[in-house]
């Protein structure tokens, strides 16, 4: 699988940016587990740039958050 990537070497921080009058896009696409994981080597990604969520203590579901 051979997967090009122009972007840039490390994230940009927020003002950086706002100074550069980046826009953000988003998508939803699917993947399979083998193209995932020949993103993860393509790309030699270690750690996830979104953290994980943390868990609802209160174990209440309200309509607002997030839930599995």
């Amino acid at each position: 699988m051979l997967i090009s990537y122009a972007g840039p070497d490390k994230p940009r921080k927020i003002q950086e940016q706002r100074d550069q009058g980046v826009s953000n896009h988003q998508a939803v696409f699917s993947l399979d587990w083998p193209t995932w994981k020949g993103l993860i080597e393509a790309f030699d990604i270690k750690e996830p740039l979104i953290a994980h969520r943390q868990d609802d203590e209160s174990g209440t579901i309200d309509g607002r958050s997030w839930y599995g």
